[in-house]
């Protein structure tokens, strides 16, 4: 073969290779049937690393300490969408929700409910943009107010965000090639009114995240506190494995899958869910035909599940299995 097209080959392979990745609404967004597992670990000896091009982060021996389990849904699904006009997202985790709106040029959210507490942005935040790749950057500023115990409490975050780096990231779950790293400096000041006594607060941040493309998760996230004089205090890092959500074209061809036995089905009452093995920790969701979950259970080291139907309706329903590490399982389920 010639030398010049073997040269140019090598060429663009090695390009491929080492390509800066560009993130992207179709392959980083967030979508409704998302699961993610974010990892908590030590934070002692973890460090952000250098800025530049083609850069290597090797956090393969960080130390899990702690998880949890973030669910991405329609707004519809959940039960505090008429709150938030224009949500077409939402995160949730436990039993708190983020709600958002999800563009062609960005997610920003716009509110949240936790602990009884309705949050809501005057100012939605910008959380990404897009297309973002190396190089890219821009400032934000968002506020939110909500009430505690009769007081209310104003929050006014500045955010300047830019992709300061790009290389291969090493986690405990696999080493990642062409990832963006994006450093998010936040100031914040909340305000209130106590008992007639102004209050005000000011905190400083930075964060790391880093990103891959076609994955709608961070890999990995670690947080600073820089609010002392130049002192920086690292309070958090985390790193995640995504579960995409199953490709299905309608609950009439959704079969059951995997190694789950769901009976009896058609149900009444109660249905069984055995897994065949235990599993550390699994979220059942019934959905139904518009992808509304209307009954969600969590579980610790089981390898079976007996959930009540008595408040489903008579029905055809999507029964969905997620167990932390492994793929989301799915089954028709018909209540009667």
């Amino acid at each position: 073969m010639n030398k010049t097209i073997l040269l140019c080959l090598f060429l663009a392979s090695t390009f491929a290779a080492f390509a800066q990745p560009t993130l992207t609404k179709a392959g980083n967004a967030p979508v409704a049937g998302d699961i993610f597992y974010g990892y908590s670990v030590d934070t002692a000896g973890v460090d952000s690393g250098a800025a530049g091009a083609s850069v290597t982060w090797d956090m393969s021996s960080l130390v899990k300490i702690d998880s949890d389990t973030t669910f991405f849904l329609n707004c519809a699904a959940t039960p505090y969408c008429d709150s938030f006009p224009g949500a077409n997202i939402v995160m949730r985790t436990d039993s708190d929700y983020s709600y958002g709106i999800s563009g062609a040029d960005g997610l920003q959210m716009i509110g949240a409910y936790s602990d009884t507490n309705y949050i809501h942005f005057t100012d939605p935040r910008k959380m990404t943009a897009y297309p973002f790749t190396y190089g890219s950057t821009f400032k934000d500023t968002s506020g939110m107010t909500f009430s505690i115990m009769g007081f209310d409490i104003y929050f006014n975050t500045y955010n300047t965000v830019t992709a300061d780096a790009w290389g291969t990231l090493k986690l405990p779950n696999g080493t990642f090639t062409n990832v963006l790293r994006v450093q998010t400096t936040t100031i914040q000041q909340d305000s209130s009114n106590f008992m007639g006594m102004p209050q005000v607060n000011r905190s400083r941040t930075e964060s790391y995240s880093w990103f891959a493309a076609g994955i709608h998760t961070p890999l990995a996230t670690l947080n600073y506190d820089t609010s002392g004089s130049g002192t920086w205090y690292l309070n958090d890092a985390k790193y995640y494995k995504a579960t995409p959500p199953p490709p299905t074209t309608g609950i009439g061809d959704v079969a059951s899958r995997g190694s789950i036995n769901v009976y009896p089905n058609p149900a009444q009452g109660v249905v069984n869910i055995q897994f065949g093995e235990n599993r550390d920790r699994t979220t059942i969701s019934v959905l139904d035909i518009a992808g509304r979950e209307l009954l969600s259970s969590t579980s610790e080291h089981t390898d079976h599940v007996t959930l009540p139907l008595n408040e489903i309706p008579t029905g055809t329903y999507l029964l969905r299995v997620a167990s932390e590490g492994q793929a989301p399982e799915t089954a028709k389920l018909i209540v009667r």
